[in-house]
């Protein structure tokens, strides 16, 4: 039995949405046009949070923030008409908006995969084919908040500008390490430039008989390693204990940010305490759009090292390294060399499902800490490339 949080949060991902909740907003329309008043239960309060949830996780196009084992693309075969129905119903022109740019996109009204049941219906919705096919289309995203914050899941999406995706994105995320179809990702980040991600979740790869069975993290897409934690001589551990701790958000019009012990998402050891800030630094006109990311650690450790994993061509050097994507986005990473030192490791991708999203290859940039001590911290700095940099000092 799966239960819906009141925050609409999925945590199998955006995938997973539209083959759990989409097909749930679907039985409700069949049971009230089956039974009538008796059986509505369309009305419920919870499915206005359920319905945006798609939208809160939209970086641009088809790329989305996927936690889980969701793909970080969506394939191009969605039943858009059916958060476009509720969102008229429920009266949420944002969702309505979303669904329209979702089924342009995708370039039909009726997409031949999503099944013969819902292009029929998708087909009989007058008013729906009307909007799909409108000769000119609503371009504003008005879907694209500056922040979207999930309590129950623990998850924050922000943006440098609400209705664009112009400029820096980021998504962070707590939760625990017993969530369905969990990676071990408690207290991971993603940051996207002009919609674009660049540092990543790599998602999942094709399902075998591993992937549900006892050497699940023994895959290496669903380990520690290979997500945007930290990795204080040991990986994160699974099961619902391992959790971030002291969650907290930060939500004003300079700036967006979670803050979260991470701590208890490793084995037991010397380290009592890892708080980790993300935080998305809007311009204020003098100091330049930015994403921080500051670590603190306390208990000795003998290896202290923050992982990265970045999608696009990678080059770095001491204290600072750059992503750079094929359609030319990109970022800046800035850190104190004093403090930590980079390495990189490529990975080829002879997956199919990876290499349908992510190319031939993915690169993972290490930061490990010289001298980690008894306590210590770091800070890394995102910015977008081709600008000029003014942000404060570390």
């Amino acid at each position: 039995m799966v239960t819906l949080p009141d925050d609409g949060g999925i945590e199998e991902g955006i995938a997973y949405w539209w083959v759990g909740a989409c097909r749930l907003l679907e039985i409700l329309d069949l049971l009230a046009d089956v039974g009538g008043p008796a059986l509505d239960a369309r009305r419920t309060a919870l499915l206005g949070a359920l319905l945006r949830y798609p939208q809160r996780m939209h970086l641009s196009d088809d790329w989305y923030v996927n936690v889980g084992d969701a793909p970080a693309r969506l394939t191009a075969d969605q039943p858009w008409q059916v958060p476009f129905r509720w969102g008229v119903r429920l009266g949420q022109p944002e969702t309505v908006a979303h669904a329209l740019a979702g089924a342009r996109r995708q370039r039909s009204a009726a997409p031949p995969r999503a099944g013969l049941g819902r292009a029929l219906t998708a087909l009989g919705d007058e008013r729906w084919c009307r909007a799909v096919t409108a000769d000119e289309p609503d371009t504003s995203a008005p879907w694209l908040t500056g922040e979207s914050w999930l309590p129950r899941l623990q998850i924050l999406v922000a943006r440098e500008t609400a209705g664009t995706t112009d400029g820096l994105a980021v998504a962070v995320k707590g939760g625990h390490n017993g969530e369905h179809h969990n990676h071990l990702d408690v207290g991971s980040y993603w940051v996207a430039a002009n919609g674009r991600p660049l540092v990543v979740d790599v998602g999942r790869p094709t399902y075998t008989a591993r992937t549900f069975g006892p050497d699940r993290y023994a895959i290496w897409p669903f380990r520690s390693d290979w997500h945007n934690v930290p990795e204080p001589g040991a990986g994160q551990q699974p099961g619902p204990a391992h959790r971030a701790r002291e969650v907290r958000v930060e939500l004003a019009p300079g700036v967006a940010g979670m803050t979260a012990e991470l701590s208890g998402a490793y084995p037991r050891s010397a380290l009592t305490r890892w708080d980790r800030t993300v935080r998305l630094v809007r311009s204020d006109g003098v100091t330049s759009p930015h994403v921080s990311v500051e670590e603190r650690w306390e208990g000795r450790t003998e290896n202290v090292a923050l992982h990265h994993v970045l999608a696009g061509e990678v080059e770095y050097g001491d204290g600072w390294a750059t992503v750079t994507a094929a359609d030319g986005n990109g970022l800046v990473m800035r850190w104190d060399p004093r403090v930590a030192v980079a390495s990189v490791v490529r990975k080829d991708l002879d997956d199919p499902i990876l290499g349908r999203i992510w190319g031939d290859v993915l690169t993972r940039l290490t930061l490990t800490v010289r001298s980690p001590g008894a306590q210590g911290s770091l800070t890394v700095r995102w910015l977008l490339s081709g600008g000029s940099e003014r942000i404060p000092e570390n």
